[in-house]
């Protein structure tokens, strides 16, 4: 019996103040996450939301999806995300193969979202910045799942429009979690981010690791690739993961950046496509750092295992 909440709330209990989350503007603690995160929980239950429904998560790469994220797993419920731009239609598909019983979606990127619970009769919460989130009544711990319950339903990347989910269960995404640490040599002085969409099963890999770790977790929105190098150089980043388009977007002439902004860099990652030989080469030649590619389809989780 476990639950994915389960890292955040003993890494709040044994260093509140350790940063958990950087984002442009501020840091938060693994104390404030739990907080928002169990106070999130604690709307679920007083909402009867009961362990195992589906609930649809549509959010960019803000510290709020990672409350909501954290705090539906600690109800119990069963997490879908879809990407903020996914259509009317694919988020349709998407609320009725799951057969969802409540959506949730960042305030910036709710309309579709809550055209779709309305006219489905589901009901709806639209997320705001955490400083606008009551935290008063808040739950003691996550709830206790078995192993083969269903933790994640991520629907594959791309532009079908009717996109068939994975359903994976909580023992395999912690064990994948737990491979891809292994294959990353993993531990808490690391410091990961990502520009991948947390939408994304990739995305979601690098988050658990990190949180799972203790460790803090960059994100960057919105993307650009100046952002994403100053996110690396800033944050001191030791582990970061990106799509192939992104890092041919930072290989691209129009971004200035150098080795030196790479310098804590000790692997970078990339998944989701396959990557030219040209483009890792270039990247080692320039950032002095290997390119390292995820093997594994979304259906799987699949990010378990490095190239070397």
């Amino acid at each position: 019996m476990s639950n994915l909440a389960d890292a955040v709330f003993a890494h709040a209990f044994s260093e509140p103040d350790r940063v958990a989350v950087r984002a442009s503007g501020y840091d938060l603690t693994f104390g404030a996450l739990r907080d928002a995160a169990a106070a999130l929980a604690a709307r679920a239950r007083r909402a009867g939301l009961a362990p195992g429904a589906r609930v649809l998560l549509v959010a960019p790469n803000v510290p709020e999806l990672v409350a909501a994220s954290y705090g539906l797993a600690a109800a119990g419920a069963t997490l879908l995300t879809v990407h903020p731009r996914a259509t009317a239609s694919e988020t349709r598909h998407a609320v009725d193969d799951a057969d969802v019983r409540l959506v949730v979606a960042w305030h910036e990127c709710a309309d579709v979202a809550e055209r779709i619970a309305l006219t489905s009769d589901l009901p709806f919460w639209r997320l705001g910045p955490l400083e606008t989130w009551d935290v008063r009544e808040r739950v003691f711990a996550p709830v206790d799942l078995p192993d083969e319950a269903t933790a994640l339903i991520v629907p594959p990347s791309g532009t079908d429009g009717r996109p068939t989910s994975a359903r994976l269960s909580l023992a395999s995404v912690a064990a994948t979690a737990d491979a891809a640490a292994h294959a990353w040599g993993f531990d808490e002085d690391d410091r990961a981010g990502t520009a991948l969409p947390l939408s994304d099963v990739f995305g979601q890999l690098v988050m658990h690791v990190a949180i799972s770790a203790g460790t803090a977790f960059s994100l960057l929105h919105p993307f650009d690739p100046q952002g994403l190098v100053a996110r690396v150089r800033d944050d001191q980043l030791s582990i970061v993961s990106a799509l192939p388009s992104t890092w041919c977007a930072v290989l691209r002439g129009d971004t200035p950046a150098t080795r030196n902004d790479f310098a804590d860099v000790r692997l970078a990652s990339t998944g989701g496509a396959a990557v030219p030989v040209e483009v890792a080469w270039a990247f080692e030649k320039r950032f002095s750092v290997r390119l390292h590619a995820d093997h594994g389809s979304p259906q799987t989780f699949g990010p378990a295992a490095v190239s070397a």
